[in-house]
């Protein structure tokens, strides 16, 4: 019950985060739960695909580079978000609920969290305390980040004009976050702690997940900056209105957004 509880725990603190941070216009528990259970589901693709590739982890071998990262990088890390953006595009993008970019980030985020607890629960009981606590602060929050970058893309293509332009913000945001999914794998591929499985972790492997953390405060103030003057920003309810409250800063316009992007 206790590696249960661990195993769970960090999916549910960060889903809690996120709707906490969504202030203004929360999203219908319901649907969130919905996209919580539909991220453990979209495991299943993801699997298969594994699967099918023929490639598995045991077979990579200390040195080999080319293979490490094709395997990071377009076997895992496309995969798996693919396969996370495909619930996402089904389900909860066709919601009259989603009726702001920032719902983008808030489904994503929870059909992510489903993914990585589901995940998270295999690893925690087939390697104990050690990847219990270790995933606790890399693997689960990474998954986030990369959840949130894409997030990010599809709230600007529910709102985007055109099926051009929204094809082309689900590929960057697919492209993003499978980026630095697969460079996070391809670190771990390539180190001493392979896949988290062991007590080990190369010192590269902590660097760089703690930074995925680190960064994604700063992600989520950049990027107000590109809704600048779009269609979306003229209420209160908006991405970037929410963004500068969430910081702590009382705005009744956007002159404040340069406080918030630092310029």
């Amino acid at each position: 019950m206790t590696l249960f509880a661990l195993a769970i725990a960090p999916g549910l603190a960060i889903c809690l985060f996120i709707y906490v941070k969504d202030r203004y216009n929360r999203e219908p528990l319901h649907l969130l739960l919905l996209s919580f259970l539909l991220g453990a589901l979209s495991t299943l693709p993801a699997l298969l695909i594994q699967i099918v590739s023929g490639m598995q982890l045991e077979t990579l071998h200390p040195g080999d580079y080319l293979r490490a990262a094709f395997y990071a990088y377009c076997i895992v890390a496309l995969s798996e978000e693919g396969s996370k953006l495909m619930f996402v595009r089904m389900f909860a993008f066709r919601k009259n609920a989603f009726d702001e970019p920032f719902d983008g980030i808030v489904y994503t985020v929870m059909t992510g969290m489903g993914f990585a607890t589901l995940e998270n629960i295999g690893y925690v009981y087939q390697h104990g305390w050690t990847a219990a606590v270790s995933r606790m602060f890399l693997a689960v929050p990474a998954h986030a980040t990369f959840a949130i970058l894409m997030g990010y893309h599809i709230g600007l293509a529910r709102f985007g004009s055109g099926r051009l332009t929204r094809n082309l913000h689900f590929l960057k945001g697919l492209l993003l976050a499978s980026l630095l999914h697969g460079t996070y794998d391809f670190f771990l591929f390539t180190g001493n702690g392979w896949k988290l499985h062991g007590p080990r972790h190369d010192r590269r492997v902590r660097g760089f997940s703690t930074n995925f953390s680190h960064n994604t405060d700063r992600f989520l103030e950049i990027n107000t900056r590109h809704l600048r003057g779009s269609n979306v920003m003229g209420n209160k309810n908006n991405f970037a209105f929410k963004t500068t409250k969430i910081y702590g800063i009382n705005c009744e316009d956007l002159s404040c957004l340069d406080i918030v992007t630092g310029k």
